[in-house]
């Protein structure tokens, strides 16, 4: 999305920021004037991360405060605890959410479908011929979009939000607690931009995959526009050098093309079976138990829970509002000792160098060759590719108990109401962003990108556990805790035998389900 790899600065790694600019130039004693435009010479735009803490607090926010107030024309934007960085420094309160805190929560977000600069032209300088630009941050972006969230504060804006005493204003909400209008207010500010200043800020996450193509959306617009600004503010002397340029290429879309073509190239051998235990014969089988019974004692095991569940007013994930009151709807544990497992380990350069490298077993214990020049993302792909992905359709399986046998059907949207199908399951470390970097900057056009061996953090590294981990899960479980159902979800390899095999295998694990609920 940049013609360079971005430059990231802890928040804490400079005491204050006249010192963070003396690492940009060693000249002292500049004015506020000055470390603008030393600020522009050595940077396109700024992003304030995300992060734990609050703006009030200084220990947690460094130089970040300091950034905003001497970078008026400099693009910014700020990400979570960055939005609300913005919010504090311009005179709005930050305060506890209306409904809590949220950790992961999908929500519609819309926006004001009016985003452009409304300068007085009284106030403005007759000096200054640049061109007042809009960031148009929600460009390309359907209404009532859902977004992901994690946080506990929120930018509060009173009823006058859009005063003309103010110097933010709200551009994006999200329903909060309503039925309590009294108190709080029925929508939370999602995102907020300056009136005069280049600077936005969204409260959610739009570099989660739960955001997708929206948050990717948001960032480029916001690439485009801080280089649109730069273009437009260009001094003799004050900005210089390269600058970014957003790439025509979008990188989710290239990236699901290129790997979903070569998926459909191959005929798909491996099919999805899923046989459902009613509510009234399973749901007094609790999932701690079936899980401690059927999964705690297997070297690798595996326990998920979706993000969605029942809100405060009763309403399911599909709808507006919170709290949510409910930690998930689904359920879904599993191990990684069925016919078809794999396990993959990837150990990063925050390991020592005999460490390194990828290590595949199957589920008989025999280990593949390490190849250090394959990274685990990589070799995800590749797989994938090779096996051709898994059958668009999923079969249900019903058992005869009387005459021993059973029966299949296609399986229907309102039959299953997740999209789990078995797979690969696992996580990627945090270290792995060495890797993420330089793929997502290569694919997007960039050429030289160099990881630096020098910036793994090996000291807090325990060498035993991996940067990034998966395993593929063949046979596993899915508990809806709305319904109170059960759900065997297996994958086989065409074949009578295979397949015969898997539903022996759905068969024991209903009556050990059973069992354990009597």
């Amino acid at each position: 999305m940049t013609t360079h790899p971005v430059k990231v600065v802890m928040n804490d790694a400079f005491s204050t920021l006249d010192d963070f600019i003396d690492s940009l130039d060693a000249s002292k004693n500049r004015p506020n004037e000055e470390k603008n435009n030393l600020l522009q010479q050595h940077f396109d735009c700024i992003v304030l991360s995300p992060g734990p803490g609050q703006p009030s607090h200084a220990s947690d926010m460094g130089i970040v405060l300091d950034t905003i107030r001497y970078s008026s024309e400099i693009p910014i934007l700020g990400v979570c605890l960055g939005h609300q960085a913005l919010g504090y420094v311009y005179g709005k309160e930050v305060t506890l959410a209306p409904c809590g805190p949220v950790h992961g929560l999908m929500s519609s977000v819309y926006y004001s479908s009016n985003q452009q600069n409304e300068t007085d032209d009284d106030d403005a300088d007759d000096d200054d011929e640049r061109e007042q630009l809009s960031c148009e941050l929600f460009r390309g972006i359907q209404q009532n979009f859902n977004v992901v969230r994690y946080h506990s504060l929120v930018v509060n804006f009173p009823d006058n939000a859009f005063s003309e005493d103010s110097e933010i204003e709200p551009i994006a909400w999200c329903k909060g607690l309503v039925g309590n209008e009294e108190e709080y207010p029925s929508d939370i500010c999602m995102a907020l931009r300056h009136k005069q200043y280049p600077h936005v800020g969204v409260q959610f996450h739009p570099e989660s995959i739960g955001t997708g193509e929206a948050g990717y959306q948001i960032i480029r617009n916001f690439c485009d526009f801080a280089y649109q600004y730069k273009m437009n503010n260009k001094k003799e002397g004050v900005i210089e050098g390269e600058s970014i340029e957003a790439a025509e290429s979008s990188l989710p879309i290239t990236v699901q093309l290129k790997t979903n073509d070569l998926i459909a190239s191959k005929t798909s051998h491996r099919q999805i079976y899923i046989h459902k235990l009613e509510g009234q014969s399973s749901s007094s089988s609790h999932p701690e138990e079936v899980f401690q019974e059927l999964f705690s004692s297997r070297e690798n095991s595996f326990w998920l829970d979706s993000s969605t569940g029942k809100t405060q007013l009763g309403n399911d994930e599909d709808n507006e509002g919170c709290p949510i009151i409910s930690n998930s709807r689904f359920s879904i544990m599993g191990s990684n000792d069925g016919p078809l497992s794999r396990k993959i380990e990837y150990f990063g350069i925050e390991h020592p160098q005999e460490k390194r490298g990828l290590r595949v077993s199957s589920n008989s214990g025999n280990t593949e060759a390490s190849t250090i020049d394959t990274d685990i993302l990589s070799y995800l792909r590749q797989t994938l590719i090779e096996d051709g992905g898994f059958s668009d359709h999923v079969h249900m399986v019903s058992f005869n108990e009387t005459e021993g046998d059973q029966t299949f059907h296609a399986a229907t949207d309102s039959e299953l109401p997740f999209d789990y199908r078995g797979g690969y399951v696992g996580f990627l470390g945090y270290e792995l962003r060495h890797i993420t970097q330089c793929s997502l900057f290569e694919l997007e056009g960039g050429h030289g990108c160099k990881i630096n061996d020098s910036d793994a953090s090996r000291e807090r590294t325990n060498p035993n556990v991996p940067t990034a981990a998966f395993f593929f899960a063949d046979r596993s479980l899915l508990f809806d805790h709305h319904t109170g159902d059960w759900y065997i979800v297996g994958v086989a390899n065409k074949g009578e035998e295979v397949i015969d095999d898997m539903l022996g295998w759905m068969k024991g694990t209903q009556a050990q389900i059973e069992a354990i609920g009597k």
